[in-house]
């Protein structure tokens, strides 16, 4: 059990919500970028073009939704989130939280 979990069970709800702020901000720290810059890189490190990538995702996923994400034009779906989890062995969690991040900053869709 994290940490965390083992704080939020004696929290109340204000002190909760100032731990998920911070958990954020950890979240932010261990990954300073943005996921469209994690797809970019994980695609690059494997040495995938974006055709050969977009082919790991579900979904008839092509080169322009690649594009997008890359570029954080958009974000990905949840069932792509998932996806390239598995794919950059990034835990699924932090991925949403930095979504979230992303979100919460710009409006990225």
């Amino acid at each position: 059990m994290e940490i965390y979990e083992l704080v939020e069970q004696v929290l109340d709800a204000q002190s909760k919500a100032i731990l998920a702020i911070i958990k954020s901000h950890d979240v932010a720290i261990k990954y300073p970028i943005r996921v469209g810059e994690l797809v970019k890189r994980t695609r690059r490190d494997m040495g995938l073009n974006m055709d050969e990538f977009s082919k790991l995702f579900e979904n008839g996923t092509d080169k322009a939704s690649l594009t997008r994400w890359e570029c954080s034009v958009y974000s990905l779906s949840p069932t792509n989130l998932k996806r390239f989890s598995e794919i950059s062995g990034i835990p699924l969690d932090d991925l949403k939280q930095l979504q979230e991040i992303e979100k919460a900053t710009d409006g990225n869709q």
